[in-house]
């Protein structure tokens, strides 16, 4: 199995991270969320890159601490929250001032332009937004889903863990 984002997608990018306890949505119908890895890890921005440069990414990969195990193909990421379904209420973060390096990497020369916000926003908010919503609605009524990657750490604090991709 491998992975890539398409222009039929949306990919939502920033900064993330989680809560914790059990602060879930319901998606709605016609939207799968794709999280790369476990909710607690750190996303590399090369991972994020990928995607929104629509590559094919072939393996997924997690280490925490002196530890890597590989996530995809064979050990079920990236995890798809389908549509109609609980979902972890992630939060989406500004990459920062339009100079930011990070920002200025990621968005030069990609393929498929992200959601980006410019303050704190949860998935429960995120999937109201018209270019979700309406997307959501449409692929609701024709029997489909609309693929929607979280490309942005899900991180819970204090978390080691790391995911990396290639292509």
């Amino acid at each position: 199995m491998t992975l890539q984002a398409t222009k039929n997608d949306i990919i939502l990018l920033g900064h993330g991270g989680y809560k914790g306890g059990y602060d879930n949505i319901t998606l709605p119908a016609g939207l799968d969320l794709y999280i790369l890895g476990p909710v607690g890890a750190v996303l590399l921005v090369s991972a994020a890159k990928l995607l929104i440069d629509a590559k094919e990414i072939k393996t997924l990969t997690l280490t925490t601490g002196s530890k890597t195990s590989t996530l995809m193909p064979d050990n079920g990421f990236p995890h798809k929250y389908e549509g109609g379904k609980p979902a972890p209420n992630l939060r989406l973060y500004s990459l920062g001032a339009s100079n930011d390096p990070i920002r200025t990497g990621l968005l030069t020369g990609n393929v498929l332009t992200p959601v980006l916000v410019d303050q704190e926003t949860t998935l429960a908010d995120l999937v109201k937004l018209p270019a979700l919503a309406s997307k959501a609605a449409e692929a609701a009524k024709a029997g489909k889903s609309v693929r929607v990657f979280w490309a942005a750490c899900a991180t819970q604090g204090g978390d080691d863990s790391v995911i990396s991709a290639t292509a």
